[in-house]
């Protein structure tokens, strides 16, 4: 019959027996007793209906099923074969039998409390069914710990990570059942493990729980690669924010709202406005063919293009290719991804309505603005009524021009 559950009553008794015969050297003890707890359960199951019965089980009901627990470690012994060594001073307890054996006395008192009070017997027997929920969480705290150190996210993304989540479940889920791992050696150390497991869950859900809401699904790499970019970006402060946020194109409409291509934008010192790359946070001009996020503008890499004229056209990311020196170069016959206005017009200004400065005399270009034209000869053209300037003479001119 496959061991289904273990009452702490059963798990007092076997650390009796082994008391009793805690004479024999250790690896002995291992082999006569290995497993006891296993052996105890799987007998009272046998008698008792199911493992609820089975869970409020008390000592003394095991020592009436199995005798005294120094009765039954002798009889164990003779059993096997085993003598005892010549009497002589007890040896020293161990800092692992101390710890033991305050277990085993936390146990006891856990016990009579419950014997007392209803109400703990109810919660008690609430933790109790948790159990399996408990193996299962236990098996993710494993995994996430381990992954951190690999740099792995708290959720598998890979064939490999799911199988090995697989195999931490059933590990703990068997264990859990008493299957293996109750030789007092191996028990005392997993038992050690998932005392640290129950400590570690919380900080580690907080943790998981965080890294999943800002995005960190690709991994404790990607969080730390986010928080690197963020903190180069916020150090050089160079680029143009909108909102808060790095604009990675910046579009031109004219006073009409009409979209004026290949603008060229200068800051009040007539410093050239660049964009940043998203990688390093540091001006396209500086971007030498280190590996960078998202697509590179053509005056990356074509000093022919100044990265101040907008908006900017793209090489697509992947259509780059690693030179002798492991820099990022476009492949030939790349092609160019044009960029996307966000509008096709927008509302003309009201002076566009009232004048057309590419007219106007005065008017200085700027730096990649277009210089007026001269003016085309249209017969077709109506012209217009000309204004009435003051003569040299200082005399008003008539409306048709003759003095």
């Amino acid at each position: 019959m496959s061991t289904l559950t273990q009452s702490d009553a059963v798990a007092a008794y076997a650390a009796a027996v082994r008391d009793h015969l805690a004479a024999l050297d250790a690896e002995t003890l291992d082999e006569l007793t290995g497993g006891l707890e296993a052996d105890l359960t799987d007998a009272l199951l046998d008698q008792v209906a199911g493992p609820t019965a089975l869970a409020g089980l008390d000592a003394s009901a095991l020592a009436a099923r199995f005798g005294d627990p120094g009765t039954y470690a002798e009889e164990l012994r003779e059993a096997a074969g085993i003598e005892l060594p010549p009497a002589g001073p007890r040896p020293r307890r161990t800092l692992g039998q101390v710890f033991a054996d305050a277990g085993t006395e936390l146990a006891t008192d856990w016990r009579r409390l419950a014997a007392e009070n209803r109400w703990v017997r109810a919660v008690a027997g609430f933790v109790a069914s948790l159990r399996p929920v408990w193996w299962l969480l236990r098996a993710w705290v494993v995994f996430v710990i381990l992954g951190a150190m690999v740099g792995s996210g708290p959720v598998p993304h890979s064939l490999g990570a799911w199988l090995f989540l697989i195999a931490l479940v059933v590990a703990s889920v068997q264990w859990g059942r008493g299957a293996f791992g109750q030789g007092r050696r191996v028990h005392a150390l997993l038992l050690t493990g998932s005392t640290i497991c129950a400590i570690a869950a919380l900080p580690v859900f907080a943790a998981s729980a965080s890294h999943i809401a800002q995005g960190g699904n690709g991994g404790y790499h990607s969080g730390w690669d986010d928080g690197y970019r963020s903190g180069v970006a916020s150090a050089t402060n160079d680029g143009v924010r909108v909102g808060g946020v790095e604009a990675t194109n910046l579009f031109v409409y004219g006073p009409d709202g009409l979209p004026i291509a290949d603008a060229r934008i200068v800051d009040q010192d007539g410093n050239p406005v660049v964009l940043t790359e998203p990688e390093m946070g540091r001006p396209w001009t500086q971007w030498d063919g280190e590996w960078t996020w998202g697509d590179v503008p053509l005056g990356a890499t074509d000093p022919q293009v100044p990265l101040n004229t907008f908006p900017y056209s793209f090489y697509a990311l992947d259509d780059f290719e690693p030179n002798d020196d492991g820099l990022l170069e476009p492949a030939p016959d790349t092609l160019v991804i044009e960029p996307a206005w966000p509008a096709a017009s927008l509302f003309p200004l009201e002076s566009a309505t009232t004048g057309d400065p590419a007219t106007d005399p005065e008017a200085t270009p700027t730096d990649g603005a277009a210089e007026p034209t001269d003016p085309v000869d249209d017969a077709t053209a109506t012209p217009e009524a000309p204004t009435a300037e003051p003569s040299a003479s200082g005399e008003e001119a008539s409306p048709s021009g003759t003095p």
